[in-house]
């Protein structure tokens, strides 16, 4: 194969445009060490771009776990792709290059054979199962209504996939942007997710004017065009709501058993599917709040805890340390570890372990820019004593 050909297969692999036999004969050119080359001259080209510290450990799980993904999940009955990481020939510097990129080319391959293949069968409104590997990106995407994975990078900015749903990305400000203002010609209703991976926070701007606030490890599901009747999300993980007031039109956010009703207000929402309990909370107006059980109403200044059955409202001592990770800051007041350590993981990308016991308590902000190492030595120096496996913490 030409390495213009190649050159071809690969920018079409990571736009997750190759068709059956594409594929197979991308993934057979990559035996010839020309074209491994050709991908490491790519790789370097990204790395020069990145600030990203290279892992080779990463890099060859990624890697290994690509091989078994392609070979597991994503053969057709018709092809014999079969692929072994002992038939590459790659050095430790292709995987250091990769460290910074696989990721990408793993999402192409996830995003257009698996996400698609389930497509037929996935309904308005229920989070979407994505890939586990996909967290390795440490990037927001965006998966659109079709199944296209798309990530919110420099490569984006003249995404046709962003241009057919009205929809830019501002990189400075990390938002996704839609067009407001009126109905599009021929735009769609179906199902766009947006997912915020580990360590990352990301924006997006509705088309109805409301604009969203991800925090790390959470998903926001929405639709290119909101209908006449209604406005309605579906909310993973921990979002904040700016909500543009709409004439006739309510806005709803599905979060995990409950469903938010607003027509203009300010408020921050925690639904993790890990955590037991969901919160809202109301900066500005009123919301309403409702199960097949329960139905509450709330205003500005007040928190609802929901665990299971129990739902209770109180007032809200500070709202400023419930959106203090939209400032980019941990803000704790007296917290336990059991509240202190879910939430540094879903940011920082480490285990922990918690003795039943355990009931030491801190107090502080910290930015969300340091990296774990100084914030350990921050909780040490309140007299929070632990050691390290690994990414594992273990607290004494």
């Amino acid at each position: 194969m030409t390495t213009d050909k190649f050159q071809l297969l690969l920018e079409r692999y990571l736009n997750g445009r190759l068709s059956n036999r594409e594929l197979a004969r991308f993934l057979a050119a990559l035996d010839q060490i020309e074209h491994q080359e050709q991908v490491l001259k790519y790789l370097e080209a990204e790395l020069q771009e990145t600030t990203v510290a290279p892992d080779e450990e990463f890099a060859e799980k990624s890697y290994e776990a690509l091989v078994q993904l392609i070979n597991n999940r994503m053969q057709d009955p018709g092809s014999s792709i079969a692929l072994s990481p002992k038939k590459w020939r790659i050095d430790s510097q292709f995987f250091r290059y990769a460290a910074i990129v696989l990721g990408i080319v793993m999402v192409s391959v996830i995003g257009y054979w698996l996400i698609n293949k389930q497509r037929d069968v996935q309904t308005p409104y229920v989070e979407r199962k994505v890939p586990q590997q996909l967290d390795s990106l440490r990037q927001t995407y965006m998966i659109l209504e079709d199944g296209t994975v798309l990530i919110l990078d420099s490569s984006a900015l003249k995404s046709k996939h962003l241009q057919d749903i009205g929809a830019t990305v501002d990189l400075k400000n990390r938002r996704l942007l839609f067009q407001t203002g009126g109905q599009r010609p021929g735009s769609s209703q179906g199902i766009n997710t947006l997912v915020t991976p580990r360590g990352c926070q990301y924006s997006v701007l509705l088309p109805d004017s409301s604009s969203v606030w991800l925090n790390a490890l959470s998903q926001l599901q929405f639709p290119a065009q909101f209908g006449d009747r209604d406005r309605r999300v579906t909310l993973s993980g921990e979002g904040f709501f700016e909500v543009n007031k709409s004439a006739g039109r309510s806005f709803q956010v599905a979060a995990g058993t409950v469903t938010i009703r607003v027509l203009g207000t300010q408020f921050n929402v925690q639904a993790y599917n890990s955590e037991p309990t969901l919160r809202t909370t109301i900066i500005h107006g009123k919301v309403q709040v409702s199960n097949d059980r329960e139905n509450y109403a709330i205003s500005a200044g007040t928190t609802l805890v929901i665990s299971g059955t129990h739902w209770k409202a109180s007032r809200t001592p500070d709202a400023s340390q419930v959106i203090a990770w939209k400032q980019q800051l941990f803000d704790f007041r007296k917290a336990e570890l059991h509240t202190i350590m879910p939430e540094l993981s879903r940011w920082y990308d480490i285990s922990y372990e918690l003795p039943p016991n355990i009931h030491k308590t801190f107090t502080g902000k910290i930015s969300r820019t340091a990296d774990i190492a100084t914030v350990l030595e921050i909780l040490k120096a309140s007299g929070i004593r632990y050691r390290q496996e690994g990414k594992k913490i273990v607290f004494l």
